[in-house]
């Protein structure tokens, strides 16, 4: 492990230098790997634990000296933040086998626990009419009572191991791991609560868990997307959904309803989740930045300019004094606040919105022209008369299989179709004249491995195309297909009517 850790360190060194001069603390560090390595080698662990002291203190100052330079705004900043990224994806161990399929389902798993704590908050503080619609109630509080301490115990262990699990993802971030130690904290909290028959606090404690855990699940589903287009299309949803939440809650306070004393305090909370779920959104255009920051360094450029016109954390700090405000009954204090974060959202979701379609354009031109190929590959291959033809059609099939592999992020049914079609003509194939009683297309069958593959090709491309346009381009179901939109649509459904599957 000490080796691997020299070998990385070495690594990251060598690029680093390369690109931005020598950082002699970080030679510090790499000297004291290879010195523990060799200590660990002949078994003298003393001598070894104090040359990882000295490698640790090494890192500790490179890691100062490393994120000054990222703070800077300047290009050599901008190209220390793309080798940060690239080098950050070589330090992300795989999970472990046994966990590798819970991680799978992590948002399912949090999302059930938080419905669990919600009902169990529900019970724990019930209205007055549930209250007066019991018939025995000192009976039957002294059983939930019971019933809700045996489940809490087991939320417990639930919510210390879903926070063994999120600390082992490497797709979440810090923002998610604080968020699963507050709810395992409130249902630890609530549990002792519960010990001491304490039922109304351990409901609160109990609510306030659920309430980070629907956080964490939406943050999770937006993290662990399969693809940076996707992951671009939630954080663009979410500004969307809370630009007009936040205008809602603008409007209530300018009508004199809203203003009345006995709103207030919902719209308080209203506020500081809308404020939580900002905090959200900023995490996620963090992340965002990270990764775009090798791969699209335009999309990394465009995020950056936008989260600086409209800093999501200025708009969380905005929401919380309103919720402050709102708590004390001083609306017309409030809303200054509220209009503002209100315009800073909608401002921030239309940049995400430009940003998006700017992504995803290139994208879908590729998935369409990929498409058209497979589509006169597919033909190709059933209208072969001569050796001439069976030559140019396997050219086809190769060309398909090039075009296929060059999207290099491609997984499910992209990255098996594009699997398929490398071993079809890895293996070659025969092709047989076709039988007079088959429909007249050309004098010879193609293998039937290429047959396949092209089919699936075609497939897994209109597959990808409809993923897309239906998903990501952020079509609500309420509304009609934006304009940008329309040619892509337009062309998809002219892909569906030529029935070449």
């Amino acid at each position: 492990m000490e080796q691997e850790l020299a070998d990385l360190t070495a690594e990251f060194l060598a690029g680093w230098e390369q690109r931005f001069g020598p950082i002699v603390c970080l030679h510090e560090a790499h000297e004291g790997m290879k010195s523990a390595t060799r200590a660990l080698e002949q078994q003298h662990v003393a001598p070894a634990a104090g040359f990882e002291e000295i490698a640790l203190a090494g890192l500790i100052k490179a890691r100062q000296n490393i994120r000054q330079m990222l703070s800077q705004e300047s290009r050599s900043a901008s190209e220390c933040r793309k080798f940060d990224a690239q080098q950050k994806q070589k330090l992300r161990p795989p999970p472990k086998k046994d966990d590798k399929e819970r991680l799978a389902k992590l948002q399912e798993e949090v999302e059930k626990l938080a419905k669990e704590e919600k009902q169990l908050s529900e019970q724990l503080c019930p209205s007055s009419s549930s209250n007066a619609a019991s018939a025995n109630p000192s009976s039957a509080k002294s059983d939930d009572s019971s019933k809700a301490k045996e489940r809490q115990l087991k939320a417990k262990e639930k919510a210390d191991d879903l926070k063994k699990l999120v600390r082992s993802d490497e797709a979440l971030t810090d923002l998610a791991r604080e968020r699963m130690d507050r709810a395992a904290d409130a249902v630890d909290a609530s549990a002792q609560l519960l010990e001491k028959k304490q039922d109304q606090q351990a409901g609160r404690q109990a609510s306030k868990a659920g309430g980070f855990l629907e956080h964490l699940a939406r943050q999770i589903a937006a993290l662990k997307s399969p693809d940076l287009t996707a992951r671009l299309g939630q954080a663009q949803q979410l500004a969307g959904q809370l630009a007009k939440q936040e205008q809602n809650l603008n409007e209530e306070l300018q009508n004199e309803k809203g203003k009345q004393a006995g709103n207030q305090q919902g719209q308080a909370q209203k506020q500081r989740e809308l404020a939580e779920a900002t905090r959200t959104l900023g995490d996620l255009l963090s992340r965002l930045e990270d990764d775009a920051a090798g791969s699209v360094p335009q999309l990394g450029k465009e995020l950056r300019q936008a989260s600086e016109a409209f800093p999501p954390k200025t708009i969380e700090e905005q929401m919380l004094r309103a919720a402050d405000a709102l708590e004390k009954g001083k609306s017309a204090q409030a809303s200054p606040d509220v209009t503002e974060s209100s315009r800073m959202l909608g401002g921030l979701a239309q940049q995400l919105e430009a940003a998006h379609r700017g992504l995803v354009q290139p994208q879908l031109d590729r998935l369409l022209a990929a498409e058209k190929q497979a589509a006169d590959t597919q033909k190709a291959i059933q209208s072969v008369n001569d050796d001439r033809q069976k030559a140019e059609a396997e050219k086809r099939v190769s060309d398909l299989r090039d075009t296929m592999e060059s999207f290099k992020d491609a997984q499910g049914k992209m990255a098996e179709a594009t699997a398929e079609l490398q071993e079809a003509l890895r293996q070659g194939g025969v092709w047989r004249v076709r039988g007079e009683r088959q429909p007249l297309q050309g004098q010879y069958l193609p293998p039937v491995s290429y047959e396949r593959g092209v089919r699936d090709a075609v497939g897994a491309l209109q597959a990808k195309i409809q993923e897309i346009i239906l998903q990501d381009a952020l079509l609500e179901k309420d509304e009609g297909v934006p304009p940008q939109y329309k040619a892509w649509v337009e062309e998809y459904y002219r892909i569906l009517s030529e029935d070449i599957r």
